[in-house]
């Protein structure tokens, strides 16, 4: 080693062929310097395991006993349950009103003939809040995009003629309004609309293999404001729950 740098020499299999390669300590430095953070935080995560062990479960026994928190302005609501019947407790250690009854097969099939009845075609919509922001009636306008999708790809969105949107009487011509029909595929048949507050949307859908078209309903709601930093007071009429 000499002028404080390293030097490697690398030898190719036939010993015929050599070159060196020069690292100066000055450009070690800074690489070193990096690791000296990362190493710190790991020495504390090791040194105080079983103090961040305790307090991790201490927020996850919070969580669980908890009937309401919020992420990230949005609040979640009500029992948590999962998959497997588990009803998480309520407040003070209190179940909540929430208890499991067995389903029978009429149940099941009245589900399943649901998705018969759609065939596995479902209304759905997005929400965007307007840029520049705009207000009517003191509530957020947002941009709301409704349209078909396709459960499990079961439903053929091919199938499809047209779709007739009706939003109600406020929406377009005529004393009961408007229906929007659309009738290009492109966008699983989608309409946008600049939208405040919340309402019903009823689409019917029609198909080229019948005459009678399918019912389908969807309720436009803004619930998800709060993801975009707009509290739901500003977004909705109606109890801020």
């Amino acid at each position: 080693m000499s002028n404080y740098s390293w030097k490697i020499e690398l030898v190719s299999l036939s010993d015929e062929v050599k070159s060196g390669f020069s690292f100066p300590l000055e450009d070690i430095l800074p690489f070193l310097s990096s690791l000296v953070w990362p190493f710190f935080f790991l020495l504390i995560a090791l040194i105080f395991r079983k103090s961040f062990k305790s307090l991790f479960l201490v927020a996850l026994k919070r969580f669980e006993t908890a009937t309401e928190f919020e992420l990230g302005g949005l609040k979640i609501k009500g029992a948590i349950v999962d998959q497997s019947g588990k009803i998480i407790r309520g407040k003070k250690g209190e179940k909540s009103k929430v208890f499991l009854e067995e389903a029978d097969f009429e149940d099941s099939n009245s589900r399943r003939e649901k998705y018969l009845e759609s065939r596995d075609l479902m209304l759905v919509h997005t929400i965007k809040p307007l840029e520049p922001a705009k207000y009517i009636e003191d509530l957020r306008v947002f941009e709301v995009s409704i349209y078909i999708t396709s459960h499990l790809n079961n439903g053929n969105l091919n199938d499809i003629e047209r779709v007739k949107y009706y939003l109600g009487s406020r929406w377009g011509r005529g004393k009961y309004g408007s229906k929007y029909v659309v009738t290009s595929s492109n966008d699983c048949f989608a309409l946008t609309a600049s939208m405040y507050g919340a309402c019903l949307c009823i689409a019917e859908v029609f198909f080229h293999d019948t005459e009678n078209p399918i019912v389908l309903t969807r309720y436009l709601d803004v619930e998800m404001a709060p993801v975009y930093g707009i509290p739901i007071q500003r977004a909705r009429f109606g109890p801020n729950l």
